[in-house]
């Protein structure tokens, strides 16, 4: 087996890859994102508050991302994305045909706050399955006194 080639960062081939996808893939929902919010919206409303659904699931999506791609500490990446939240309704407020909504920032947050939520017990049940596998189950090695 020939060893993994390293960068300077310590990451190997295969990471580096995965990182760039993620990079890329942050950048285009970040102007995907964008779009949708500041152009004309020319699609039906097919349930009540669809709109927050949407702010939601975008900002938990924008967070996966950019956790993966640049491994931010989660100050930083609550920091930027809400300041991200915030422009949008600053912008929003500006465009005739849109309009600003504290409601919306609220959904934003609720979205950042979910993968924190998500990653959170992905990791518990990730140390969890390392934990059982490591140890043997209990019992298992138990010695019985001698009487």
């Amino acid at each position: 087996m020939t060893p993994r080639k390293h960068d300077c960062n310590g990451l190997d081939n295969h990471s580096m890859k995965l990182k760039l996808f993620f990079t890329g893939a942050f950048a285009l929902a970040v102007l995907v994102v964008s779009y949708l919010v500041f152009s004309k919206p020319n699609y039906p409303i097919t349930f009540s508050n669809m709109d927050k659904v949407g702010h939601t699931v975008s900002f938990l999506g924008l967070a996966f991302l950019a956790y993966f791609a640049f491994k931010p500490k989660w100050y930083w990446m609550c920091s930027v994305l809400t300041a991200y939240a915030i422009l949008i309704e600053l912008i929003q407020s500006q465009i005739p045909y849109r309009s600003a909504s504290v409601a919306d920032v609220v959904a934003d947050i609720l979205g950042i706050v979910l993968f924190y939520l998500f990653l959170f017990v992905f990791k518990k049940y990730q140390a969890a399955r390392l934990f059982s596998k490591a140890s043997p189950s209990f019992g298992s090695n138990v010695t019985k006194k001698k009487r």
